[in-house]
């Protein structure tokens, strides 16, 4: 079935969820530290409801991990984890560097 194996993410800096459907997935999984949370969050919040994007909150942010990392490496490794979670239901991904 198609449909179930789509996947689902927000933007982890610019997000609105209801608080009850927050408290009905038991909150953020605080072990994920960086890499696939946006996707873990969406995907639990559409088993409880509608998980929609809109194009219209805007929010201006640093590239700075582009400019350290790389496209290349930063889309892998962000794809990798949006897949893990999508078919493992967690990011494979346990550890990340901060950049300021």
């Amino acid at each position: 079935h198609v449909s179930s194996m789509s996947g689902k993410v927000v933007q982890g800096g610019n997000f609105i969820v209801k608080r009850s459907a927050l408290e009905k997935i038991g909150g953020f999984d605080t072990k994920i530290e960086f890499y696939g949370e946006d996707t873990n969050i969406a995907r639990r919040l559409a088993e409880v409801g509608k998980v929609k994007f809109t194009r219209h909150l805007f929010m201006n942010t640093s590239a700075r991990r582009l400019h350290s990392e790389g496209m290349v490496k930063t889309g892998s490794t962000y794809l990798t984890n949006f897949l893990s979670e999508l078919f493992l239901k967690k990011p494979v991904t346990k550890k990340y560097r901060d950049i300021r």
